[in-house]
């Protein structure tokens, strides 16, 4: 409990580096605020050794989630600058990367669980904090991408103020809950509402995984601009209806039923978020203005940030609270945003500008 309810607030603190990070990408350069965030995110890892009370845990783990979403707001201008047109499709093959990535980490971490000493779970702590400083390394190998703005230049707000972008980044977050659902509700949801199996857990968990890493790449394809990604967020909301409506109903079959009924609602599931996320990936570049990459990136991932706090807490009230209903309620939110999506994108594209010396810098 006490775990769950630091890594909440922990989530919370780390919606504040969004909008500064990007506007110091922006002046900065992204490229090197990446690999210093990387840099603190490797001693944050390394801290976690030294944590020794509540209170120092919440501290390294603020600081740690800080770290994460300062590396992520940054590193989206470079998938941009770097990506070109293609930004899209190279965000979708790291995405593949980074689900095996996360694979073995789990496989790594359920030897640790297994062998359950101080000196496992330490070395597994310092394994991590190794990784993100091999990154660093990678990220310095990147081309140097200059600075979009002049230091001395004073920030422009203009992401937030900018309503459509503002309308689009609120409902991708709506659609970003359904991020917590395999990893946090469906658990709870088979040991408590259920018969099948808790080994299920793990079997769901490897068919994301592997179906993630097999077919993001082709999940991009057929989505050409902003209004396909529009409309392929409309089509995944429905996804999740169905996959959520299977979920739900689980809770009134035997083991076997249950089971199967998992099984092929976490295929849905993917699938749907297979769609999803290459959807994001589009309106994450698409709808940016080339000289604000960073301060919309920075924006853009607020919707993200918030779904990632509160989406445990409000997939334990609705789902784990309400049962059968609540994955039908959760389901209906899905689709009313993914509803909304296609007139949000195309209102953003009326109201966008972009600015031609601002273009041509971003692709040099």
């Amino acid at each position: 409990m006490e775990v769950g309810g630091g890594l909440t607030v922990a989530g919370f603190v780390a919606l504040a580096a969004g909008i500064p990070v990007g506007r110091m990408a922006d002046r900065w350069g992204p490229r090197r605020l990446w690999a210093l965030f990387l840099i603190l995110e490797a001693c944050a890892m390394a801290g976690f050794l030294f944590v020794n009370s509540f209170p120092s845990f919440v501290a390294m783990a603020c600081v740690s989630q800080f770290a994460a979403a300062a590396s992520q707001t940054a590193r989206m201008p470079v998938f941009r600058r770097i990506g070109g047109a293609n930004a899209t499709r190279l965000r979708a093959v790291l995405r593949s990367l980074v689900n095996i990535g996360t694979s073995f980490g789990a496989l790594a971490a359920g030897i640790v669980i297994a062998v359950d000493t101080r000196f496992a779970y330490a070395a597994l702590i310092l394994a991590n904090a190794i990784t993100f400083a091999f990154n660093v390394l990678l990220v310095l190998l990147l081309p140097k991408l200059a600075p979009l703005r002049s230091r001395s230049e004073k920030a422009t707000g203009m992401a937030l103020r900018d309503r459509a972008f503002l309308a689009v980044t609120a409902l991708n977050g709506v659609l970003a809950l359904q991020g917590p659902v395999l990893t946090f509700a469906i658990p709870l949801w088979i040991v408590q509402h259920t018969e099948a199996p808790r080994s299920t857990v793990a079997i769901l968990i490897v068919i994301n995984t592997v179906m993630i890493a097999l077919f993001q790449l082709n999940a991009t394809k057929g989505i050409n601009g902003v209004k396909g990604a529009g409309n392929a967020a409309r089509s995944a909301s429905f996804g999740l209806l169905v996959a959520f409506a299977l979920f739900g109903w689980t809770s009134a079959f035997e083991a076997t039923i249950a089971t199967s009924l998992l099984i092929i609602g976490v295929i849905v599931l993917t699938l749907a978020e297979l769609r999803y996320a290459a959807a994001e990936f589009e309106l994450s570049f698409g709808l940016v203005p080339a000289h604000l990459q960073g301060e919309y990136s920075g924006v853009f991932g607020l919707g993200q940030g918030l779904a990632a706090s509160a989406g445990p807490y409000l997939l334990a009230v609705l789902v784990l609270g309400v049962g059968t209903n609540g994955w039908i309620a959760l389901g209906v939110l899905m689709v009313a945003a993914g509803l909304l999506v296609p007139p949000a994108v195309a209102w953003a594209e009326r109201t966008r500008s972009h600015e031609p010396e601002a273009d041509s810098e971003a692709n040099a």
